[in-house]
């Protein structure tokens, strides 16, 4: 009898100042079914601690330290790591969740079925609400010109939904295995976004190379959501979601459609803008604001800088009078 070998497969946690929630996904990840696995964490210049200790109680995980916050795209560091160590699988995941024992070999087992599935995801529901999902697979819809990805099923309840393998249009970066061939071929996470929306314009960069991307929902992740940035409604959550939504639909079109997006955008930040005034959400409402003003004038990466006094001023002024 012949025994099949089980591919190589490296777990990437990026970590900044997340120590507790850390050493919480590093216990799951100790009880994984799958055996053939490293934990490779990169650690984004934190101050909490967070390194020292992993190496005390973990010394068997490889820890990256980096010198900066680089964001999301810090991830690359450890991509790297991964593939020169071997690895046939990286999996991508967020320090502040909890994986379930099964989840990285039904993973695998459902990427080894389908040799031209490039990036699979499973199914992720809130830490404290286990049996309600965050995200289901993705989804992008475009509205005047924009694209939106979406969580399928967000919010619902696990009971009544299947759990057949399915397509899906892009794969949560939260949780994302990726095959080695894929990154070979595209390469890693674009750090122009430095915070959300990289996990879609790399799906969308897998796809247009000619891979699948799928969602396996009989495989669980547990997401405690958007603890690094401060929460779901935090300035920093919605200046990158903005900036960054202009970022990614801009890439989807022609040099000749771009202007329209960029029209289309602005008028959305500047209506969520005082929105978001009116409701006495200043910080987010600015933070807004400075996401518009940055599309405008092209500034990615990470957020430095504020909106021009000016520039500020003529929304006041425009906000007043609608």
């Amino acid at each position: 009898m012949s025994l099949v070998r089980s591919p190589k497969l490296s777990v990437v946690v990026l970590n900044w100042n997340g120590k507790e929630d850390l050493l919480e996904c590093l216990n799951s990840l100790e009880r994984t079914t799958y055996s053939r696995v490293e934990v490779v964490v990169v650690d984004n210049n934190s101050t909490d601690g967070s390194v020292e200790v992993i190496r005390r109680e973990f010394p068997q995980v490889l820890v990256i330290e980096n010198q900066s916050n680089d964001g999301f795209a810090a991830n690359n560091l450890g991509i790297r790591e991964a593939l020169s160590r071997g690895a046939e699988y990286v999996m991508l995941l967020n320090n502040d969740t909890w994986v379930e024992p099964d989840c990285l070999r039904k993973l695998i087992d459902a990427a080894q079925e389908n040799p031209m599935a490039g990036v699979l995801g499973p199914r992720i529901c809130y830490y404290h609400e286990p049996r309600r999902i965050w995200y289901d697979g993705g989804k992008l819809e475009t509205r005047d010109g924009i694209v939106i990805p979406l969580h399928i099923h967000g919010g619902e309840s696990i009971d009544a939904l299947p759990l057949d393998s399915r397509e899906v249009d892009y794969v949560c970066g939260c949780a994302m295995l990726i095959r080695r061939k894929i990154i070979e071929r595209i390469g890693g996470l674009d750090p122009t976004f430095f915070a959300y929306w990289e996990d879609t314009d790399f799906s969308l960069r897998a796809r247009r190379s000619g891979y699948r991307l799928l969602h396996i929902p009989s495989a669980l992740v547990l997401h405690k959501v958007s603890r690094s940035s401060g929460g779901n409604e935090s300035e920093n959550v919605c200046y990158y979601m903005w900036r960054n939504q202009y970022l990614l639909s801009r890439r989807q079109y022609g040099l000749f459609f771009r202007p329209y997006v960029l029209s289309k955008h602005l008028r959305h930040c500047f209506w969520e803008y005082c929105e978001r005034m009116r409701m006495n959400q200043k910080e987010q409402a600015l933070a807004i604001a400075e996401a518009g003003w940055h599309s405008l004038i092209g500034h990615y990466g990470k957020r430095v800088g504020r909106i021009p006094s000016p520039i500020l001023a003529l929304l006041e002024r425009q906000r007043v009078s609608e």
